[in-house]
């Protein structure tokens, strides 16, 4: 669109998410021939609600907003631009394994994946194996009772409906990105070719032009990647390993090494004081029911 003289009027949109917040408003900002996108993650547009003023947030034509958002102090949705509820991606299909561990309620960083761990392993450690003990249990016969392989579309169907709800079809990003590759780093980090799926989806939904053959931003969130085990990823028909990366370095590590790491970790507290999300700990149960031989 032209403005007086010729000018581009663009609209500014804001993205306040988490981590993935400045991958999203990079790709809204490759792709939109009309916006001029910024990003906050939300633990500065908290703060930023303290300081900036009214003026400030209303220079936005838009912001995209992560739902924690309306909830933190000091924000007002009526001194707000119009003001868009969109999930971050989560999608936990190609790393069923992979999980957040709690130390006392609290999401404890790990030894060597930022702050993920392997629900096996600290099923292991619950169970008092050491690491060449542990490495056994990774395979197909507990990751088939542990409801591993079953997983994926689970998560698929669930990922569709939350977009749907936001009036978004992202089915294109299984078509497009989900082919004979994970589009995940980690349970919660996707990679940027799916954060530009997401892009898309948003401003076509919205009616906004986009450029197409565009080349992809950056990917800010490859500095840590959770393999996808090979017997996941033989049924997903995704290469699979058992390479687990460090964060922020490139040597992985192998899976008996990465055992090791994270089970000298764990041996810091006592057993009881570790858990993993209640929504995890029926898997949990399970492994640790199949590890010592009560399901066969």
């Amino acid at each position: 669109m032209s403005g007086p003289g010729g000018d581009v009027l663009r609209e500014r949109w804001l993205v306040v998410w988490n981590c993935q917040s400045f991958g999203l408003s990079n790709c809204i900002q490759t792709l939109a021939r009309d916006i001029e996108c910024e990003a906050l993650d939300i633990w500065s547009f908290g703060r930023a609600l303290e300081t900036e003023s009214l003026q400030h947030w209303r220079s936005y034509d838009r912001i995209i907003a992560m739902g924690e958002a309306v909830a933190l102090p000091g924000f007002d949705a009526a001194n707000m631009p119009p003001f868009e509820i969109l999930p971050p991606l989560q999608f936990s299909g190609y790393h069923p394994d992979c999980c957040y561990v709690l130390l006392d309620g609290e999401p404890v960083s790990g030894a060597v994946v930022g702050p993920y761990h392997s629900m096996i392993a600290l099923a292991a450690y619950k169970e008092g194996m050491d690491a060449r003990e542990a490495s056994r249990w990774f395979n197909a016969t507990t990751y088939a009772h542990a409801g591993y392989f079953a997983h994926w579309p689970v998560q698929r169907q669930l990922m569709l409906d939350s977009y749907r709800a936001c009036g978004i079809d992202l089915s294109r990003l299984f078509r497009v990105v989900g082919r004979g590759a994970s589009f995940m780093h980690t349970i919660d980090h996707p990679r940027i070719a799916a954060l530009f799926e997401v892009a898309r989806a948003l401003l076509v939904a919205r009616g906004k032009a986009v450029f197409e053959n565009v080349v992809l931003p950056p990917d800010n969130l490859s500095a840590t990647s959770w393999p996808v085990y090979p017997e996941i990823g033989e049924r997903l028909a995704v290469a699979g390993s058992y390479l687990f990366k460090p964060a922020n370095l490139h040597k992985p590590f192998e899976l008996v090494d990465y055992l090791e790491r994270s089970l000298t970790f764990f041996s810091q507290w006592e057993k009881h004081r570790l858990r993993a999300f209640a929504s995890d700990q029926p898997r949990l149960q399970t492994i640790r029911k199949v590890m010592r031989g009560e399901i066969a």
